[in-house]
Formats: structure tokens, C-alpha cells, sequence
């Protein structure tokens, strides 16, 4: 729609790009797949120095998640929510319909 575009949705992949132009592993880094069930995609993107964690939840229902994680707080790139890690593992829950990028 030019001439009405969402501001907000503009917003969000302006941030969205400075995230990837700001994270090498998001440009360049390996990637690897952690899950991958029905609505839900969880994967890393890695380079030797950093690792990001995107989950998804495409679905209708919160999707609990748990995986790896070697340091003492997870943190979302996009909002700062932080979410602990225990005994190496950061848990989580995903709303229907969202997402996170760990960092």
C-alpha cells in the first residue's frame, strides 16, 4: 500500500535489519536446526565468536522449549525480555504467533 504503509511494521524489519547487519552470525554463520514440529522452528545461527537462537511459533497454542545455552541469561534481541538458564539449559515459553532472537 505505498503511501500507507504500517509504521510500525516498518519499525519492526528496520530492527529486524540492523539485528543482521549487527550480528555476524546472522550474516554469515553456519546453521543448525534444533526443532522442528509443526508450527514450531527453533535454529542457530553460529560463527566462531557468536551464536543466535531464533524460535518461531507459527501455531494457535504456546509452545514450551528448552535447549542449550552457556551463559547465565538468554536475552531477546528484540524486546530484552531475558529468560534464565539452568544447569546449562534455557527454557522458555512461545506464545501462539511469536517469536524470539536469543542473544
Amino acid at each position: 500500500p505505498w503511501g500507507r504503509e504500517d509504521p510500525v511494521l516498518q519499525a519492526h524489519f528496520r530492527r529486524l535489519g540492523q539485528l543482521r547487519k549487527a550480528r555476524p552470525s546472522l550474516r554469515r554463520g553456519s546453521i543448525t536446526y534444533l526443532k522442528a514440529d509443526g508450527g514450531l522452528l527453533v535454529f542457530v545461527r553460529q560463527t566462531e565468536d557468536e551464536r543466535t537462537v531464533i524460535a518461531l511459533n507459527a501455531g494457535e497454542t504456546a509452545r514450551d522449549l528448552c535447549f542449550p545455552w552457556d551463559a547465565p541469561l538468554a536475552e531477546d534481541a528484540l524486546t530484552s525480555q531475558r529468560f534464565l538458564v539452568r544447569a546449562g539449559q534455557a527454557a522458555l515459553t512461545l506464545p501462539p504467533e511469536s517469536g524470539v532472537i536469543l542473544i
